[in-house]
C-alpha cells in the first residue's frame, strides 16, 4: 500500500524471485553530487584479468581516463577536468598513472605506486613517451578509454604517429558487464532504495501537483534512504510520450498519465526504474495499451537466460507490440546494461548478437508513445543467473493503477 490510498503500485513479489526458463545519464567524468566515497580500493585480480584480456587481443597498453574506468580498475575516482590524466595498464600487467601534481596525494591514497606527475608548466605527453619507452608500446597498439576527450586523443596521436589506436571499450566491457557478488549487492541496495521511495510520490499524485513537485519528493526519499539521486524524469500527460522528457511545472489533472523514470547511486552502483499510473480514472485505451506494454515486458523477461543473443530480448518485446499494431510507436531499444553507469554494455537492441552471461545486468523497458497525447513505458532492472534471471526491483503490476479514481 502507498500512503494508505488503497492501491498497490508494485506487486509484492520478492525482489529475489527467479523466473523459470519458460516464462538520461549520469556524467562519466565527475563523482555524483554529494558522493563522499572517493577512494574504493579494488582487488589486484581485476588488473590481472584485464591485462590478460589485453594480451589476448594483442593490445600493448590501455589508457583509461574517466573516473568510472579508473575507479573500476583500481579504485581511483578522481576526474581531471581538461588536464591529461591516465591510468595505464599494459598487456604484461604493468600499472602506472600519469596525473597532474595536484592529484598525486589522492592517487597514493588509492594505493597506486607508480605515479608520474606533471605540473601546469610541463608537457604531460613527455611522461607518456617515457612510459612507452619503458613498456615498449610506442610503435604498438594503444587502446583508449571510450570517454577520452578528442583533444587528448589528437595529442596522443601526434606524439605516437607510428602506433595503432583502438577503442578499448570491448576489452573493458568484457570485465564490467559480468557483475560479481559485491557489485550485485550494491545494485540490489540501489534498487531497494528506489522501490521504497515510491510510496510518498504516489501519495502526492492528485490534480494540481506538478512534475517538479513529484521529482523533489523522489529526490528527498532517495536521500533519506542512503542513496544519491542521479536522474529523475516525471512526465505528465503529453510529456509521457517523450521518452527523454525534461520535467517542468506542468500540473496533472484528472485522467492524466503520470510516468516516473528515475534512479539513484549507491556506493558507485546505479538503479533505474520506470512505471506509470493514472491520476484519476483511466480510459479503456490507456488500460489496453498498458496491458500490451506489460505483455511485451514479460515476453522479453521470459527470454532471458545465458547464451541467448542480446537482440533476442529486444525482438521478444517488439514482437508483442508489433503484433498489436503499435510497432511505429515503439521508438527505442528495449534495454541497456547498467552498473557503475546507468547506460553501459550489454545493450538489448536489434543486431547485437552478443550472448548473455550470468552476471549481466540490464533494463527491460518497452514502451508505446502517442506524440502529443500520452505514453506508457515499464522498466525493471534484471540480472542474468545460471538458470534464468532475477529482477532487482519489485515486480511491476500487470494493470494500470488509477490513483484517486
Amino acid at each position: 500500500m502507498a500512503g494508505g490510498l488503497g492501491f498497490e503500485p508494485r506487486l509484492a513479489t520478492p525482489k529475489t524471485a527467479v523466473l523459470p526458463l519458460d516464462d538520461p545519464p549520469t556524467c562519466r567524468f565527475y563523482p555524483p553530487p554529494g558522493y563522499t566515497g572517493l577512494m574504493v580500493r579494488t582487488s589486484t585480480d581485476r588488473i590481472d584479468r584485464f591485462s590478460s584480456i589485453l594480451s589476448k587481443r594483442n593490445w600493448d597498453v590501455f589508457l583509461g581516463c574517466s573516473p568510472v574506468t579508473m575507479g573500476y580498475l583500481h579504485g581511483f575516482f578522481e576526474g581531471s577536468h581538461e588536464r591529461f590524466m591516465s591510468l595505464a595498464v599494459s598487456k604484461n600487467g604493468d600499472l602506472a598513472i600519469v596525473c597532474p601534481a595536484l592529484s598525486a596525494s589522492q592517487a597514493r591514497r588509492a594505493g597506486l605506486d607508480d605515479i608520474r606527475t606533471w605540473d601546469d608548466s610541463q608537457n604531460p605527453y613527455e611522461l607518456v613517451r617515457q612510459l612507452a619507452n619503458e613498456w615498449g608500446f610506442g610503435n604498438g597498439t594503444i587502446a583508449l578509454d571510450m570517454d577520452m576527450p578528442a583533444h587528448l586523443v589528437l595529442k596522443l596521436q601526434e606524439n605516437f604517429p607510428d602506433a595503432d589506436f583502438v577503442i578499448g571499450q570491448p576489452a573493458l566491457s568484457e570485465l564490467r558487464r559480468r557483475k560479481d557478488s559485491d557489485e550485485l549487492a550494491k545494485m540490489k541496495e540501489a534498487a531497494r532504495i528506489v522501490d521504497e521511495s515510491l510510496a510518498s510520490a504516489y501519495a502526492a499524485i492528485r490534480s494540481g501537483t506538478t512534475e517538479l513537485v513529484i521529482q523533489g519528493i523522489l529526490h528527498q526519499e532517495i536521500r533519506a534512504r542512503g542513496g544519491t539521486p542521479t536522474f529523475c524524469t516525471v512526465a505528465i500527460g503529453a510529456g509521457s510520450a517523450e521518452p527523454h522528457h525534461i520535467s517542468d511545472s506542468t500540473q496533472m489533472g484528472d485522467g492524466d498519465i503520470v510516468l516516473m523514470d528515475f534512479g539513484c547511486d549507491f556506493e558507485r552502483y546505479q538503479s533505474d526504474i520506470t512505471l506509470v499510473v493514472c491520476c484519476g480514472k483511466a480510459t479503456d485505451e490507456m488500460k489496453g495499451i498498458y496491458e500490451i506494454v506489460f505483455g511485451a515486458h514479460m515476453a522479453a523477461r521470459n527470454t532471458i537466460r545465458p547464451n541467448v543473443a542480446s537482440e533476442k530480448i529486444d525482438q521478444a518485446a517488439r514482437s508483442v507490440i508489433e503484433t498489436a499494431g503499435y510497432g511505429p510507436n515503439f521508438c527505442h531499444r528495449v534495454g541497456h546494461g547498467i552498473g557503475m553507469e546507468v547506460h553501459e554494455e550489454p545493450y538489448m537492441v536489434a543486431g547485437n548478437k552478443q550472448l548473455l552471461e550470468a552476471g549481466n545486468c540490464f533494463s527491460v523497458e518497452p514502451g508505446i508513445y502517442f506524440e502529443g497525447k500520452w505514453g506508457i513505458r515499464l522498466e525493471n532492472i534484471v540480472v542474468v543467473t545460471e538458470s534464468g534471471h532475477e529482477s532487482l526491483n519489485q515486480e511491476i503490476s500487470p494493470n494500470l493503477f488509477e490513483i484517486g479514481a
